[in-house]
Order: C-alpha cells, then sequence, then structure tokens
C-alpha cells in the first residue's frame, strides 16, 4: 500500500499528461488531487510498517479499500457509459482497483487470529 501510493502520487504529480492520455480522460487538476491522495494512502502504508502497530495497519488498509473500490466503481463508470476502453481505464489498473480491497481484507481476517495468539 505504501508503494504503490508513493508510486500514484509520483505517477499524477509529474506525468499527468502522459496518465491522462493513458487512461483516455482529459488532463485536468484533478489528477494533482489524485496525486495527493495517493501520498495520503502512501504514507498511512509506509507509517503502519514502520510503526508495527496493528491500529495504523487498520487504518491504511481501511483507507487504501475504499479509496481503490471507489476508484474501480469510477473507471467502470467510463466503460459502460462512453465505451472508455483505453488500457489505463479499464486494463490492469480496473482489476487491482476492485481485487486489492477484497484481498486487504481477507489477510486481515486471516490475520486476526495471529493477532490473538500473541496477544493470549
Amino acid at each position: 500500500m505504501g508503494v504503490d501510493g508513493v508510486y500514484g502520487f509520483v505517477c499524477h504529480l509529474f506525468f499527468d499528461p502522459f496518465v491522462a492520455e493513458q487512461s483516455g480522460w482529459p488532463n485536468s487538476s484533478f489528477l494533482f488531487e489524485v496525486a495527493y491522495a495517493n501520498l495520503t494512502i502512501g504514507m498511512l502504508g509506509l507509517s503502519s510498517v514502520w510503526l508495527r502497530r496493528r491500529d495504523d495497519l487498520l487504518a491504511a488498509m481501511v483507507a487504501n479499500c475504499s479509496w481503490f473500490f471507489a476508484d474501480g466503481v469510477r473507471h467502470l463508470v467510463p466503460l459502460v457509459v462512453d465505451a472508455n476502453n483505453a488500457l489505463s481505464n479499464v486494463g490492469s489498473v480496473l482489476y487491482t482497483n476492485l481485487l486489492v480491497p477484497e484481498l486487504v481484507v481477507l489477510l486481515l481476517w486471516i490475520s486476526r487470529r495471529q493477532c490473538s495468539r500473541m496477544q493470549g
């Protein structure tokens, strides 16, 4: 989550014309907002690893899941409404946006038993 968030930040902030072209969306200041949202997720993810506290990890996972899932839905809408089938709109980004939240929730659910054993 941390590395992906920082990577998304760099791409959306410094390569915004390329990102817009690849996704089939117009280049606008919205990409800067996306960049800073990515940076927030990245910082949460990296700090949760650095601090090694489950509450911080949970906060990072909730932020990541809500962001990715909403982003995935936002990529689906142009596909259905505008037939925007640009690779960066409906390629791997769409699948990761919709599947990573489920994977994160699954990993969190699996890890709950490990945390219980470590505390008990």
